[in-house]
């Protein structure tokens, strides 16, 4: 059967988006397994960023200052320094990010579901994300603040949902000092590293986003009521008598073809449809992608 019968009161198009799959990283081992990065990226300081392995002191080829020149450019509009987000004023030159591997991402991360828990001598903060509502539908896609667990005013960083980054640059008290301070490094790890500021424990949600398109279509009662199997023909073409009287068939197979001709899915009817020429059929016919 061939439904070719669509008009604008016939489609129904929507987007599920929900939370797929949940990931921890815990250890520089998981996070190289991974692709799950967390460094620091200086303005003018020459160097490379260190290896998702950072506690091992082992650096990849990619230029800090080259690093911080991205993110500032790509995500916030500046070229020398990024605004923090904690009073929108503060120049900040330092910053602490974290990437996630986009094997991983699937669509991105899903929002509300992000836990970072960040500590150093004598410093330790929990983030939490909070999703900005007025991103939707934005050129950067959706994106978020970081908020401290504890004082929830205090916003130490900014979350870009779909590629899966985290720009720690702000806070206010130890929170801005420590997050912005070049002087130590920044670690995936499940304890404290000497000299280090370590994340010690991330969890998330990927994002799963399905485009969903539904039809709905009539075969009416003049419609699909002859087979077109040749055991059913005379020679000649034409039904045999015993067909013709009040012809019946059963759908078993939707067919949804592009206007030149093209079959481009394929549904089956179960249990399969009786169709007459008494009757007409309404079809509904979901396509997720």
């Amino acid at each position: 059967m061939t439904l070719t019968r669509f008009g604008p009161q016939d489609i129904v198009s929507t987007k599920l988006d929900t939370a797929n799959t949940q990931f921890t990283f815990s250890s520089s081992a998981d996070a190289v397994a991974s692709a799950f990065w967390a460094f620091i990226a200086n303005s003018t300081t020459a160097g490379y960023l260190f290896k998702p392995d950072t506690t091992s002191l082992s650096a990849s080829n990619v230029s800090s200052s080259a690093a911080f020149r991205h993110l500032a450019n790509y995500f916030f509009g500046t070229n020398t320094y990024i605004l923090d987000s904690y009073d929108n004023t503060t120049q900040r030159t330092t910053v602490r990010c974290v990437q996630v591997g986009r094997p991983l991402l699937d669509e991105g991360i899903y929002p509300s579901t992000v836990t970072a828990v960040i500590s150093a001598t004598n410093f330790c903060v929990t983030a939490y994300d909070v999703q900005n509502q007025a991103s939707l539908g934005s050129a950067l896609g959706l994106t978020g603040s970081m908020v401290n667990k504890s004082e929830t005013a205090d916003k130490v960083g900014t979350i870009f949902y779909d590629h899966g980054v985290i720009v720690f640059h702000g806070g206010s008290g130890d929170s801005g000092t420590v997050l912005t301070n070049s002087a130590s490094g920044f670690g995936i790890s499940g304890g404290l590293a000497p000299l280090f500021v370590n994340l010690v424990d991330f969890r998330a949600q990927t994002r799963n986003v399905v485009k969903r398109t539904i039809y709905f279509t009539r075969a009416f009662n003049q419609d699909y009521n002859f087979t077109t199997n040749p055991t059913g023909r005379l020679a000649d073409g034409s039904l045999i008598t015993s067909l013709t009287a009040n012809p019946t068939t059963f759908v078993t197979t939707v067919g949804l073809y592009d206007e030149e001709g093209n079959l481009l899915a394929v549904g089956k009817v179960n249990p399969a449809k009786r169709k007459d020429q008494y009757n007409e059929v309404l079809f509904k016919v979901q396509l997720d992608f």
